[in-house]
Parts: C-alpha cells; sequence; structure tokens
C-alpha cells in the first residue's frame, strides 16, 4: 500500500494493478524516458495518464515514484535472495522458488530480510518486467556502464534489410539511437529480437504523437 495522497485517498495495489504498472513502467524504459534512475517529466507524465486509462485510478507522480521505489527495493531484495544460482524452479502452488527446506534455511541466513518470499515470491513474468525497469541501474545508481557507440548501433542497423530498406524507420532509428539506454538495449538482445524491438518503438511512438 502507498502512502496517502494528503488532502486524497491512498494507493492500493492488487497483483493485477502491479502488473499493468510494470508493463507501463518497461514501456516508458524503452521510449528512453528513463535516462538516470527516474523517469523524466516525460515518462512520469505518461504513467500517470496511461495508468488512469487502464485501470481507472488516479494517482499523481508522488504515489507513481513511491511505487517504484518499493519495487526496487524488493527486486533487489529478491535477487539477493537467488544470488548467483541459475536454473530455479517457480512452485506455482506456493508461488515462490521451488527449493528445498535446506536450502530456504541456508539462504535465510544470508539474507534474513528475504523471509517473506518463503510463502509469497515474486512470480517470473513480474520479475522479467522488473529486471527491465532495474537491471541497467541497479550497480551505479545510473545507466549500465557498458557504453555502446553510435558508430557500433549504425552498423548493426545496416546489417538488417528490413530497417535500411525502410526509410522512415532508419531516420527512427538514428535520431532514437542517440539516447544510450536505446543503444544499450537495442545491442543487448538476441540478434532476432532487435528488429522486432525497433519496430515496436518506433510504432509506440508513432501512436503517441499522433497523425
Amino acid at each position: 500500500m502507498g502512502k496517502p495522497k494528503e488532502g486524497g485517498v491512498s494507493a492500493t495495489w492488487d497483483a493485477n494493478e502491479v502488473l499493468i504498472y510494470c508493463e507501463l513502467c518497461v514501456k516508458e524504459v524503452e521510449l528512453g524516458n528513463r535516462p538516470t534512475t527516474h523517469f523524466n517529466k516525460v515518462g512520469w507524465n505518461n504513467l500517470v495518464a496511461n495508468f488512469q486509462a487502464r485501470t481507472g485510478r488516479q494517482y499523481d507522480r508522488g504515489q507513481m515514484k513511491n511505487k517504484w521505489d518499493m519495487l526496487k527495493k524488493e527486486w533487489k531484495l529478491w535477487k539477493d535472495l537467488k544470488g548467483k544460482e541459475t536454473g530455479l524452479g517457480w512452485n506455482t502452488s506456493r508461488r515462490t522458488i521451488d527449493a528445498s527446506d535446506e536450502w530456504w534455511d541456508e539462504r535465510l541466513k544470508i539474507v534474513p530480510a528475504a523471509k517473506k518470499f518463503r510463502y509469497t515470491g515474486i512470480s517470473p513474468e513480474l520479475e522479467e518486467k522488473l529486471d527491465m525497469m532495474f537491471s541497467e541501474v541497479a550497480a551505479t545508481g545510473e545507466s549500465s556502464n557498458q557504453s555502446y557507440s553510435i558508430a557500433e548501433v549504425v552498423k548493426e542497423l545496416n546489417k538488417h534489410e528490413d530497417i535500411i530498406g525502410d526509410n522512415f524507420l532508419y531516420d527512427f532509428a538514428t535520431v532514437f539511437m542517440l539516447q544510450k539506454t536505446n543503444r544499450e538495449m537495442f545491442l543487448c538482445l538476441d540478434e532476432d529480437k532487435r528488429v522486432w524491438w525497433l519496430k515496436n518503438r518506433y510504432r509506440c511512438m508513432s501512436q503517441q504523437l499522433g497523425p
């Protein structure tokens, strides 16, 4: 539950609304509206308006930021609990990591604050969205320290006929890739996903700008 808005209602969140919130946050990240650890003014305004349109809930920027900060804290704790282990399963009935009591006992000695996750964890669907929201800024408090040059991105763009054959898409890409986080996302994706992702960002931008 969020902090009460002065003179208004408190922000309450059910599981579906959290997923919607995260979907909208991921969209703003992909649009380049999170230049550092939080959204810029455009990103927050979009988030407030789009969340209201999807849910009917009229939360302000402060309430949205509170939710962002809380989710980031939960995500970091969840990652600390899992550590560097890979291949951990998901127990659908318990709704948490599918692991033995011994594993839980050992991990909670290291990360005792994660005790609550033993009975209700972060689902794979939500974790995927949280990864996209927070992974790039978790280590340094800034955008990822992995840096790709404009020349590297242009070289990659020129490999794809679907991009260079569409003048509007190519022009969009050359401007879109001026944003460091957009370059990072593009080149970190698997090669077979890059064109799809860029076309999707182009379509979203076009819809936002209108005719």
